[in-house]
């Protein structure tokens, strides 16, 4: 049933001449027509005829066209057969139990379609849809009239990843979902209205919601969490400590506690906690995220860099003029005399949680 379905109230008359089987036409009592809707761009309306001789002699026909008091009909809807009327038996639009499969609930609604968001005007606030590509993904509409695709970057969808929970709701629903730990026959999943969450009833009758993603993975780490990363593209809602622009409207977290819609560029530095008075820091008015020069590290004897066979490796970035050292024969790597201005290191990404 993918068409859109039309109404009106009290629509309802007689048939004007009989209907056989094989009819996909027929013809309303004069000037009746005008009570039932006009079909058009690929609409349809229910049509109910019941014999007043019996009945229980019934079909249901979608209505695909109007004119005047003619109607162009498919016969045999939602599992009734196509049958004969006679002349004065009745013909009413009624709703069906195939219509109002079609009617949108806050709580479960199947696999998320584009088609039903369209027809629908939208997904209510609450609605639980199923992700079409991934039978592990539940999502829930955080808005009325929800019309986007559900993804991870839409705030106006709340994403449940089970398999990604898997370990905990493991350990609360066993076999089929809705079978609880211990039980025969548990209740299954229903629409917490007042947290948004997925709540699990079990049978003896224990309940509890199920953390979403986002919940699980705010709960681990705040909002402006820094990470090392090895990769390019980070797991939402993690973000490239490259500097880029991000939507301060998606993140206003991350806006808020940066001051700016730009993430930290952390690209060849390394990190250093901030002094706060200790003694470490020359600089004692650093900020956080405050980026700092660098310089060559020195001993009481004198100045020293990295040293191999007699050369300087390389001045460190930010000291300026190439250091005057004593230039003595050794290695960096075997005497521990000497300053170190860059250790061994292994290049990765930081990333920063944005939500």
């Amino acid at each position: 049933m993918s068409s859109t379905f039309t109404y009106a109230n009290r629509a309802k008359t007689i048939l004007a001449q009989q209907v056989l089987v094989t009819d996909t036409s027929l013809t309303l009592q004069s000037g009746a027509g005008s009570l039932f809707p006009q079909p058009s761009n690929g609409e349809m309306f229910a049509l109910t005829l019941v014999s007043v001789s019996s009945p229980d002699h019934y079909e249901i026909c979608y209505v695909t066209s109007r004119n005047a008091d003619t109607l162009s009909v498919i016969r045999g809807q939602e599992g009734t057969a196509a049958q004969p009327f006679a002349a004065g038996d009745s013909a009413s639009l009624n709703m069906t139990a195939g219509l109002f499969k079609l009617f949108p609930q806050a709580g479960w609604q199947g696999l998320y379609s584009d088609d039903t968001a369209k027809r629908l005007g939208g997904y209510k606030k609450n609605a639980l849809v199923a992700d079409p590509n991934d039978p592990c993904v539940l999502w829930i509409s955080q808005v009325e009239g929800n019309s986007a695709p559900p993804s991870p970057q839409n705030p106006n969808w709340l994403r449940l990843d089970f398999l990604a929970q898997q370990a905990q709701i493991g350990q609360m629903v066993s076999g089929v979902l809705g079978m609880g730990s211990g039980d025969t026959a548990g209740t299954g999943l229903h629409l917490n209205g007042g947290t948004g969450c997925a709540r699990f009833w079990a049978q003896n009758g224990t309940n509890f919601d199920l953390a979403s993603t986002q919940q699980v993975t705010q709960s681990a780490s705040p909002v402006g969490s820094i990470m090392a990363y090895a990769g390019f593209n980070p797991p939402w809602p993690w973000l490239l400590c490259n500097g880029a622009g991000f939507d301060a409207g998606q993140f206003p977290a991350l806006f808020n506690m940066l001051g700016s819609s730009s993430t930290p560029d952390l690209r060849g530095v390394f990190l250093r906690g901030v002094d706060s008075g200790r003694g470490y820091d020359s600089n004692s008015n650093r900020t956080v995220l405050s980026l700092q020069g660098g310089s060559v590290i020195s001993e009481h004897r004198d100045v020293r860099s990295l040293w191999h066979g007699g050369q300087l490796d390389e001045p460190a970035a930010g000291c300026g003029a190439t250091p005057s050292f004593q230039g003595r024969g050794g290695n960096a790597d075997s005497d521990p005399e000497w300053g170190i201005a860059r250790p061994v290191n292994v290049a990765v990404n930081y990333i920063i949680k944005a939500a």
